[in-house]
Protein backbone atom coordinates (compact mmCIF):
# COMPACT_ATOMS: atom_id res chain seq x y z
CA UNK A 1 0.00 0.00 0.00
CA UNK A 2 2.99 2.29 0.39
CA UNK A 3 5.77 3.44 -1.85
CA UNK A 4 9.23 4.05 -0.50
CA UNK A 5 11.30 7.19 -0.55
CA UNK A 6 14.07 7.14 -3.16
CA UNK A 7 17.51 6.41 -1.78
CA UNK A 8 18.99 9.73 -0.72
CA UNK A 9 21.20 11.30 1.89
CA UNK A 10 18.80 14.22 2.13
CA UNK A 11 16.44 14.38 5.12
CA UNK A 12 12.74 13.80 4.59
CA UNK A 13 10.80 17.05 4.55
CA UNK A 14 8.05 17.34 7.15
CA UNK A 15 5.09 19.66 7.62
CA UNK A 16 3.75 19.83 11.18
CA UNK A 17 0.00 20.36 11.27
CA UNK A 18 -0.95 21.53 14.76
CA UNK A 19 1.82 22.30 17.25
CA UNK A 20 -0.31 22.90 20.35
CA UNK A 21 -1.71 20.23 22.66
CA UNK A 22 -0.41 16.78 21.77
CA UNK A 23 1.33 18.24 18.72
CA UNK A 24 3.92 19.78 21.02
CA UNK A 25 5.37 16.30 21.49
CA UNK A 26 5.95 15.96 17.76
CA UNK A 27 7.84 19.26 17.64
CA UNK A 28 10.34 17.79 20.09
CA UNK A 29 10.54 14.42 18.32
CA UNK A 30 10.97 15.86 14.83
CA UNK A 31 13.57 18.40 15.95
CA UNK A 32 15.56 15.57 17.53
CA UNK A 33 15.55 13.69 14.23
CA UNK A 34 16.33 16.88 12.36
CA UNK A 35 19.48 17.10 14.45
CA UNK A 36 20.33 13.59 13.27
CA UNK A 37 19.82 14.53 9.62
CA UNK A 38 16.75 12.26 9.25
CA UNK A 39 13.96 14.83 9.05
CA UNK A 40 13.65 18.51 8.18
CA UNK A 41 10.68 20.71 9.10
CA UNK A 42 9.74 22.79 6.06
CA UNK A 43 6.57 24.37 7.39
CA UNK A 44 4.02 24.70 10.16
CA UNK A 45 0.26 24.68 9.69
CA UNK A 46 -1.51 26.15 12.71
CA UNK A 47 -3.58 29.35 12.84
CA UNK A 48 -2.76 29.75 16.54
CA UNK A 49 0.84 28.52 16.45
CA UNK A 50 2.04 31.37 18.68
CA UNK A 51 0.06 29.91 21.60
CA UNK A 52 2.13 26.72 21.60
CA UNK A 53 4.81 26.32 24.26
CA UNK A 54 7.04 25.01 21.48
CA UNK A 55 6.56 27.98 19.18
CA UNK A 56 9.91 29.56 20.00
CA UNK A 57 11.69 26.49 18.63
CA UNK A 58 10.00 26.76 15.23
CA UNK A 59 9.24 30.49 14.98
CA UNK A 60 11.80 30.89 12.19
CA UNK A 61 9.87 28.49 9.93
CA UNK A 62 7.10 29.50 7.51
CA UNK A 63 3.70 29.15 9.16
CA UNK A 64 0.37 28.83 7.36
CA UNK A 65 -3.27 28.89 8.48
CA UNK A 66 -4.19 25.77 6.47
CA UNK A 67 -2.64 22.97 4.46
CA UNK A 68 -3.81 24.29 1.11
CA UNK A 69 -1.77 27.47 1.55
CA UNK A 70 1.27 25.41 2.57
CA UNK A 71 1.07 23.18 -0.52
CA UNK A 72 0.77 26.16 -2.83
CA UNK A 73 4.40 26.96 -2.00
CA UNK A 74 5.92 23.73 -0.68
CA UNK A 75 5.96 19.97 -0.85
CA UNK A 76 6.50 17.56 2.04
CA UNK A 77 7.43 13.91 2.24
CA UNK A 78 5.49 13.56 5.50
CA UNK A 79 2.59 15.44 7.08
CA UNK A 80 2.24 14.96 10.85
CA UNK A 81 -1.30 15.93 11.83
CA UNK A 82 -2.12 16.73 15.47
CA UNK A 83 -5.13 18.94 14.91
CA UNK A 84 -8.64 18.72 16.46
CA UNK A 85 -10.87 15.82 15.39
CA UNK A 86 -12.99 17.83 12.97
CA UNK A 87 -9.96 18.69 10.82
CA UNK A 88 -8.55 15.17 10.47
CA UNK A 89 -10.48 14.03 7.42
CA UNK A 90 -9.93 17.08 5.24
CA UNK A 91 -6.28 17.48 6.24
CA UNK A 92 -5.41 13.81 5.73
CA UNK A 93 -7.09 13.77 2.32
CA UNK A 94 -5.34 17.01 1.31
CA UNK A 95 -1.92 15.74 2.38
CA UNK A 96 -2.35 12.41 0.56
CA UNK A 97 -3.57 14.20 -2.57
CA UNK A 98 -0.38 16.29 -2.56
CA UNK A 99 1.85 13.23 -2.37
CA UNK A 100 2.71 13.31 1.32
CA UNK A 101 2.84 10.32 3.62
CA UNK A 102 0.69 10.93 6.71
CA UNK A 103 0.92 10.33 10.44
CA UNK A 104 -2.35 11.55 11.97
CA UNK A 105 -3.16 11.43 15.65
CA UNK A 106 -6.16 9.46 16.90
CA UNK A 107 -9.06 9.24 16.42
CA UNK A 108 -9.48 8.75 12.70
CA UNK A 109 -12.28 11.29 12.23
CA UNK A 110 -15.78 12.30 13.34
CA UNK A 111 -18.22 10.59 10.96
CA UNK A 112 -18.66 7.46 8.86
CA UNK A 113 -18.76 9.59 5.71
CA UNK A 114 -15.39 11.10 6.57
CA UNK A 115 -13.95 7.63 7.23
CA UNK A 116 -15.05 6.46 3.78
CA UNK A 117 -13.52 9.52 2.13
CA UNK A 118 -10.25 8.97 3.98
CA UNK A 119 -10.06 5.33 2.95
CA UNK A 120 -10.68 6.22 -0.68
CA UNK A 121 -7.99 8.90 -0.60
CA UNK A 122 -5.59 6.52 1.15
CA UNK A 123 -5.98 3.72 -1.37
CA UNK A 124 -5.77 6.10 -4.30
CA UNK A 125 -2.56 7.67 -3.01
CA UNK A 126 -0.52 4.53 -2.30
CA UNK A 127 1.12 6.52 0.49
CA UNK A 128 1.52 5.73 4.18
CA UNK A 129 -1.57 6.67 6.20
CA UNK A 130 -0.67 5.99 9.83
CA UNK A 131 -3.14 6.71 12.64
CA UNK A 132 -1.61 7.25 16.07
CA UNK A 133 -3.33 4.69 18.28
CA UNK A 134 -0.09 4.34 20.16
CA UNK A 135 -0.48 0.96 21.84
CA UNK A 136 -0.85 -0.61 18.38
CA UNK A 137 2.70 0.54 17.63
CA UNK A 138 4.02 -0.95 20.88
CA UNK A 139 6.52 -3.81 20.62
CA UNK A 140 4.80 -5.50 23.59
CA UNK A 141 1.37 -5.40 21.95
CA UNK A 142 2.66 -6.49 18.54
CA UNK A 143 4.54 -9.43 20.05
CA UNK A 144 1.46 -10.54 21.98
CA UNK A 145 -0.81 -10.18 18.95
CA UNK A 146 1.57 -12.14 16.74
CA UNK A 147 1.64 -14.98 19.28
CA UNK A 148 -2.16 -14.97 19.32
CA UNK A 149 -2.28 -15.08 15.51
CA UNK A 150 0.21 -17.95 15.57
CA UNK A 151 -2.22 -19.90 17.75
CA UNK A 152 0.07 -20.09 20.76
CA UNK A 153 -2.62 -19.14 23.28
CA UNK A 154 -5.70 -20.62 21.61
CA UNK A 155 -8.92 -18.84 20.72
CA UNK A 156 -10.37 -15.80 22.47
CA UNK A 157 -12.92 -16.42 25.21
CA UNK A 158 -13.71 -12.87 26.40
CA UNK A 159 -12.26 -9.35 26.62
CA UNK A 160 -12.89 -6.60 29.16
CA UNK A 161 -11.50 -3.12 29.80
CA UNK A 162 -12.18 -0.29 32.28
CA UNK A 163 -10.81 3.25 32.64
CA UNK A 164 -11.80 5.82 35.30
CA UNK A 165 -10.19 9.16 34.55
CA UNK A 166 -11.85 11.96 36.56
CA UNK A 167 -11.65 15.28 34.75
CA UNK A 168 -12.30 18.82 36.08
CA UNK A 169 -14.63 21.33 34.47
CA UNK A 170 -11.52 22.86 32.90
CA UNK A 171 -11.13 19.78 30.72
CA UNK A 172 -14.31 20.67 28.86
CA UNK A 173 -13.44 24.36 28.77
CA UNK A 174 -9.96 23.93 27.30
CA UNK A 175 -11.18 24.57 23.76
CA UNK A 176 -14.39 25.30 21.86
CA UNK A 177 -15.11 21.72 20.76
CA UNK A 178 -14.61 19.45 23.80
CA UNK A 179 -17.73 17.39 24.45
CA UNK A 180 -19.45 18.90 21.41
CA UNK A 181 -21.46 17.22 18.66
CA UNK A 182 -20.46 19.92 16.22
CA UNK A 183 -18.60 23.20 16.29
CA UNK A 184 -20.21 26.64 16.15
CA UNK A 185 -19.38 26.59 12.43
CA UNK A 186 -21.35 23.36 11.94
CA UNK A 187 -18.35 21.03 11.59
CA UNK A 188 -19.05 17.57 12.99
CA UNK A 189 -16.69 16.75 15.85
CA UNK A 190 -18.50 14.17 18.05
CA UNK A 191 -15.93 14.51 20.81
CA UNK A 192 -16.61 12.03 23.61
CA UNK A 193 -14.71 9.97 26.14
CA UNK A 194 -14.64 6.99 23.74
CA UNK A 195 -13.60 9.09 20.76
CA UNK A 196 -10.86 10.96 22.59
CA UNK A 197 -9.35 10.28 26.03
CA UNK A 198 -10.07 6.53 26.10
CA UNK A 199 -10.23 5.92 22.35
CA UNK A 200 -6.99 3.92 22.58
CA UNK A 201 -8.56 1.27 24.78
CA UNK A 202 -11.68 0.68 22.72
CA UNK A 203 -9.43 0.47 19.69
CA UNK A 204 -7.17 -2.00 21.48
CA UNK A 205 -10.02 -4.49 21.89
CA UNK A 206 -10.78 -4.27 18.17
CA UNK A 207 -7.08 -4.44 17.30
CA UNK A 208 -6.37 -7.59 19.34
CA UNK A 209 -9.30 -9.32 17.64
CA UNK A 210 -8.08 -8.42 14.14
CA UNK A 211 -7.24 -11.40 11.95
CA UNK A 212 -3.83 -10.07 10.93
CA UNK A 213 -1.14 -7.95 12.55
CA UNK A 214 -2.41 -4.79 10.86
CA UNK A 215 -6.19 -5.24 11.04
CA UNK A 216 -8.92 -4.60 13.61
CA UNK A 217 -12.22 -6.43 13.95
CA UNK A 218 -15.79 -5.14 13.79
CA UNK A 219 -18.38 -6.52 16.23
CA UNK A 220 -21.37 -8.48 15.00
CA UNK A 221 -23.59 -6.84 17.61
CA UNK A 222 -23.23 -3.93 20.03
CA UNK A 223 -25.13 -2.76 23.09
CA UNK A 224 -24.19 0.55 24.70
CA UNK A 225 -25.36 2.82 27.51
CA UNK A 226 -24.07 6.40 27.62
CA UNK A 227 -24.41 9.02 30.37
CA UNK A 228 -23.34 12.56 31.07
CA UNK A 229 -22.68 14.21 34.41
CA UNK A 230 -21.09 17.32 32.89
CA UNK A 231 -23.18 19.85 30.92
CA UNK A 232 -21.89 18.64 27.55
CA UNK A 233 -23.56 17.58 24.31
CA UNK A 234 -22.08 14.08 24.13
CA UNK A 235 -21.21 11.77 27.04
CA UNK A 236 -18.55 11.48 29.75
CA UNK A 237 -19.42 7.93 30.84
CA UNK A 238 -20.04 4.89 28.66
CA UNK A 239 -20.57 1.15 28.82
CA UNK A 240 -20.44 -1.03 25.72
CA UNK A 241 -20.82 -4.77 25.22
CA UNK A 242 -19.86 -6.17 21.84
CA UNK A 243 -20.11 -9.67 20.42
CA UNK A 244 -17.55 -11.01 17.95
CA UNK A 245 -19.14 -14.30 16.96
CA UNK A 246 -19.49 -16.07 20.31
CA UNK A 247 -16.82 -13.92 21.99
CA UNK A 248 -18.05 -11.10 24.27
CA UNK A 249 -16.05 -7.90 24.74
CA UNK A 250 -16.86 -5.16 27.25
CA UNK A 251 -15.58 -1.66 27.99
CA UNK A 252 -16.57 0.80 30.75
CA UNK A 253 -15.12 4.32 30.89
CA UNK A 254 -15.88 7.51 32.80
CA UNK A 255 -14.66 11.02 33.55
CA UNK A 256 -17.08 11.30 36.50
CA UNK A 257 -15.98 8.65 39.00
CA UNK A 258 -14.71 9.31 42.50
CA UNK A 259 -11.61 7.18 42.00
CA UNK A 260 -8.77 7.36 39.52
CA UNK A 261 -8.30 4.01 37.79
CA UNK A 262 -5.77 3.88 34.97
CA UNK A 263 -6.54 1.56 32.04
CA UNK A 264 -6.95 -2.03 33.13
CA UNK A 265 -8.00 -4.95 30.99
CA UNK A 266 -8.18 -8.72 30.76
CA UNK A 267 -8.17 -10.41 27.36
CA UNK A 268 -8.79 -14.12 28.04
CA UNK A 269 -7.90 -16.89 25.62
CA UNK A 270 -8.04 -20.69 25.96
CA UNK A 271 -4.48 -21.00 27.28
CA UNK A 272 -3.87 -17.71 29.06
CA UNK A 273 -5.01 -14.18 29.87
CA UNK A 274 -3.33 -10.99 28.71
CA UNK A 275 -3.85 -8.20 31.22
CA UNK A 276 -2.85 -4.74 32.35
CA UNK A 277 -3.37 -3.67 35.95
CA UNK A 278 -3.26 0.06 35.29
CA UNK A 279 0.52 0.39 35.10
CA UNK A 280 0.72 0.11 31.26
CA UNK A 281 2.62 -3.21 31.43
CA UNK A 282 1.22 -6.04 29.32
CA UNK A 283 1.31 -9.37 31.15
CA UNK A 284 0.27 -12.89 30.34
CA UNK A 285 -0.91 -15.35 32.97
CA UNK A 286 -0.89 -18.90 31.64
CA UNK A 287 -3.19 -21.73 32.65
CA UNK A 288 -0.65 -23.06 35.14
CA UNK A 289 -0.31 -19.65 36.84
CA UNK A 290 2.98 -18.59 35.24
CA UNK A 291 3.19 -14.82 34.58
CA UNK A 292 5.14 -13.28 31.68
CA UNK A 293 5.76 -9.52 31.52
CA UNK A 294 5.88 -8.28 27.91
CA UNK A 295 6.95 -4.82 29.08
CA UNK A 296 5.52 -1.33 28.89
CA UNK A 297 3.04 -0.56 26.13
CA UNK A 298 3.84 3.16 26.32
CA UNK A 299 7.63 3.23 25.98
CA UNK A 300 8.56 5.90 23.45
CA UNK A 301 4.94 6.71 22.72
CA UNK A 302 5.58 9.45 20.15
CA UNK A 303 8.96 8.10 19.12
CA UNK A 304 7.51 4.66 18.43
CA UNK A 305 4.87 5.99 16.05
CA UNK A 306 7.24 8.36 14.29
CA UNK A 307 10.01 5.79 13.91
CA UNK A 308 7.56 3.22 12.54
CA UNK A 309 6.56 5.70 9.84
CA UNK A 310 10.19 6.50 9.04
CA UNK A 311 10.96 2.78 8.69
CA UNK A 312 7.96 2.33 6.41
CA UNK A 313 9.10 5.28 4.28
CA UNK A 314 12.50 3.63 3.95
CA UNK A 315 11.45 0.03 3.39
CA UNK A 316 7.76 -0.09 2.48
CA UNK A 317 6.95 -2.29 5.49
CA UNK A 318 3.37 -2.28 6.72
CA UNK A 319 2.19 0.16 9.37
CA UNK A 320 0.48 -1.65 12.28
CA UNK A 321 -2.31 0.94 12.50
CA UNK A 322 -3.30 2.69 9.31
CA UNK A 323 -6.47 4.33 8.04
CA UNK A 324 -8.05 0.96 7.29
CA UNK A 325 -7.19 -0.38 10.75
CA UNK A 326 -8.53 2.69 12.55
CA UNK A 327 -11.74 2.62 10.53
CA UNK A 328 -13.00 -0.15 12.82
CA UNK A 329 -12.88 2.21 15.80
CA UNK A 330 -14.63 4.91 13.79
CA UNK A 331 -17.39 2.46 12.83
CA UNK A 332 -17.98 1.39 16.44
CA UNK A 333 -18.13 5.04 17.55
CA UNK A 334 -20.81 5.63 14.91
CA UNK A 335 -22.85 2.75 16.34
CA UNK A 336 -22.51 4.10 19.87
CA UNK A 337 -23.47 7.60 18.71
CA UNK A 338 -26.89 6.21 17.75
CA UNK A 339 -27.60 5.46 21.42
CA UNK A 340 -29.56 8.14 23.32
CA UNK A 341 -27.44 9.86 25.96
CA UNK A 342 -28.89 9.87 29.45
CA UNK A 343 -28.10 12.31 32.20
CA UNK A 344 -27.18 11.19 35.69
CA UNK A 345 -29.88 11.98 38.21
CA UNK A 346 -28.94 15.23 40.01
CA UNK A 347 -29.26 13.49 43.37
CA UNK A 348 -26.26 11.25 42.63
CA UNK A 349 -23.94 13.95 41.22
CA UNK A 350 -21.71 15.87 43.61
CA UNK A 351 -19.16 18.64 43.08
CA UNK A 352 -15.65 18.05 44.44
CA UNK A 353 -12.55 20.20 44.73
CA UNK A 354 -9.50 19.15 42.76
CA UNK A 355 -6.63 18.94 45.22
CA UNK A 356 -5.51 22.30 46.60
CA UNK A 357 -6.48 24.17 43.44
CA UNK A 358 -9.56 26.27 42.80
CA UNK A 359 -10.75 23.76 40.20
CA UNK A 360 -13.82 21.63 40.64
CA UNK A 361 -15.02 18.39 39.15
CA UNK A 362 -18.11 16.20 39.22
CA UNK A 363 -18.36 12.70 40.65
CA UNK A 364 -21.32 10.32 40.56
CA UNK A 365 -22.16 8.62 43.85
CA UNK A 366 -22.08 4.85 43.48
CA UNK A 367 -20.66 4.86 39.97
CA UNK A 368 -17.38 3.19 40.97
CA UNK A 369 -19.28 0.17 42.34
CA UNK A 370 -21.56 -0.01 39.29
CA UNK A 371 -18.55 -0.02 36.98
CA UNK A 372 -16.91 -2.79 39.00
CA UNK A 373 -20.05 -4.95 38.79
CA UNK A 374 -20.40 -4.38 35.07
CA UNK A 375 -16.71 -5.08 34.48
CA UNK A 376 -17.03 -8.38 36.35
CA UNK A 377 -20.21 -9.47 34.56
CA UNK A 378 -19.43 -8.04 31.10
CA UNK A 379 -22.91 -6.53 31.10
CA UNK A 380 -24.10 -2.94 30.63
CA UNK A 381 -26.18 -1.44 33.46
CA UNK A 382 -29.90 -0.93 33.09
CA UNK A 383 -30.08 2.37 31.16
CA UNK A 384 -32.27 4.23 33.63
CA UNK A 385 -30.74 2.84 36.80
CA UNK A 386 -28.71 6.01 37.47
CA UNK A 387 -30.30 8.48 35.14
CA UNK A 388 -33.38 10.26 33.96
CA UNK A 389 -33.79 10.00 30.21
CA UNK A 390 -32.94 12.97 28.02
CA UNK A 391 -33.30 12.51 24.26
CA UNK A 392 -29.82 12.60 22.73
Amino acid sequence: MTNTHPASTKPWQVVLVGIGGYGQNYVEAVLERAGQGILQIVGIVDPIARLSRQYGKVAHLPCYPNLESFYRLHQADLAIISSPIHYHASQVCTALAHGSHVLCEKPLCATAEEARAMRLAYHASRKIGAIGFQWSFSAAVLQAKQEILDGRWGAFRQLRCMVNWPRPFAYYRRNNWAGRIQTDQGEMVLDSILNNATAHYLHQILFFLGNSLTTAALPDTLEAVCYRAYPIETYDTAFARMMFGAVPAFIAVSHATHRLLNPQFEFTLEKGTFSCAGDDHLRLTTGNGRTVDYGSMSVGTVDGKLDAVIRAMRTGEAIPCDIDTASAHAAVIQMINLVPVRTFAPAVVETLSVGDSNEERLAVIGLDAVMDRCYASLECPEPDALASFIPG
